[in-house]
């Protein structure tokens, strides 16, 4: 059977190590390959991207270096999600292959609109809503020094997220979707979810889990299988 990569994108906040424990629960023929973004990570000394366009142009690279020749998927949970679309639009617009499969993950099409601006909160007011959306670890929400290195790099990552608007007159990706959504999710409602059908020519599954925003924290291994029986 031909191996085929998965290219994994993290959310606000996130890095590269969320998807490592993936590489176990896989298929051999699956290899995953978690994408770090500046601020984090093994690129913790870098300044993380305020903007959406920068932040595709450095995954493009990694891609590409990848050689997208070979089969390839793409999976991204919330700002994930976002990055894996436009990703998606960039590799379009370059006539470059696209992913066999993309699994979009914890956010609404790219037509609703984010209104609420949480980057520009002060810090207590930010940290209430990372309180609120979970998924941040709670040794870093109660640890001064921790949080003020990783306030920067979410506020970053906020306002990539909460600064974008769809260009419009865009073409449907010929590409499958898998649509994961958390039932609970009070940031990427589960009503709206529907509306990623509108985003492609192929097939576009829609899979709802009990949980809200984090629901992938909880449910890794359902979440993995399905990746391992789309991808094989």
């Amino acid at each position: 059977m031909q191996s085929i990569k998965l290219f994994a994108i993290p959310f606000a906040g996130g890095s590269a190590n969320f998807y490592f424990k993936w590489k176990h629960l896989l298929s051999p023929q699956v290899e995953v390959i978690p994408m770090e973004l500046p601020g984090r990570g093994a690129r913790i000394n870098e300044k993380p991207f305020t903007c959406l366009e920068d932040a595709v142009e450095d995954l493009i690279k990694k891609i590409d270096r990848e050689c997208v020749s070979e089969p390839y998927a793409l999976f991204g949970h919330s700002m994930g999600n976002l990055l894996a679309f436009e990703l998606m639009q960039h590799i379009r617009k370059e006539n470059l292959p696209l992913p066999v499969c993309a699994f979009l993950s914890g956010r609404r099409p790219p037509h609703i609109i984010e209104e609420r601006k949480r980057y520009l909160m002060s810090d207590d007011d930010f940290v209430k809503e990372l309180v609120e959306m979970g998924g941040t670890p709670q040794e870093v929400l109660e640890n001064r020094e921790l949080l003020k290195l990783f306030l920067p790099v979410l506020r970053a990552d906020f306002q990539l997220v909460e600064t974008y608007h769809q260009p419009e007159g865009r073409e449907l990706l010929d590409v499958p979707f898998v649509i994961l959504s958390g039932i609970k999710d009070t940031i990427a409602n589960a009503e709206d979810m529907e509306g990623w059908k509108s985003y492609t020519r192929s097939s576009c599954q829609i899979v709802y889990f009990n949980g809200g925003h984090f629901f992938i924290n909880d449910h890794t291994d359902d979440i993995t299988q399905i990746v391992k029986n789309q991808l094989t």
